[in-house]
C-alpha cells in the first residue's frame, strides 16, 4: 500500500507515461497510449459485434 505522497507521486508518472507522445507502428502517426487503449477498445468492440478478426496493438520496447 502507498501512502499519500507516493500515491501523489505513483499517479503523476502514471499520467505522464500514458500521455507521451510517440510514433504508432501501423500508422506512422504521433499518438499517445491513452489514444491507443482507446483505439484497442473500440476495435475489439467492432470485433464482438461484426465477428470480425481482432487484430491488437504491439508496441516495441
Amino acid at each position: 500500500y502507498f501512502n499519500r505522497d507516493a500515491m501523489k507521486r505513483y499517479f503523476a508518472e502514471y499520467e505522464k507515461h500514458l500521455n507521451r507522445e510517440f510514433n504508432h507502428n501501423e500508422t506512422g502517426t504521433k499518438t499517445t497510449l491513452r489514444k491507443c487503449f482507446r483505439h484497442q477498445a473500440e476495435k475489439l468492440a467492432g470485433t464482438l459485434q461484426d465477428n470480425s478478426p481482432y487484430v491488437p496493438f504491439k508496441m516495441e520496447i
